[in-house]
């Protein structure tokens, strides 16, 4: 199992550099005055980091959940789920029931 998918490591490099790219281009374009906010106050580095750390994290997680989810088993084509009771299955074959007396619409 350790040779399928990606590592953790690889995982949260590629999370790290989303995250790196969603700032910039969060700086670039200056959303919610976000680059004027970070080049104006002295503590902006600061910041810009946090934000990194944390959005690196998020998409790292979700780098890896998405490829633990792609990690299905198909080379295993005998195998279609669990085991099927084939005496369980619907039988729709007609069944008379006699009645004694017609009942009324209630």
């Amino acid at each position: 199992m350790a040779n399928q998918g990606c590592s953790y490591r690889k995982s949260m490099i590629i999370g790290f550099t989303m995250s790196g790219a969603v700032i910039l281009m969060a700086l670039w374009f200056n959303i919610a005055g976000l680059m004027n906010l970070i080049a104006e106050t002295t503590l902006g580095w600061l910041l810009a980091l946090l934000m990194w750390i944390v959005n690196g994290v998020v998409f790292g997680l979700l780098q890896i959940a998405l490829d633990r989810v792609g990690m299905g088993d198909d080379d295993d084509d005998d195998h279609h789920g669990g085991r099927r009771i084939r005496d369980l299955e619907a039988d729709h074959s007609v069944v008379r029931v006699p009645v004694d007396k017609p009942r009324g619409p209630f």
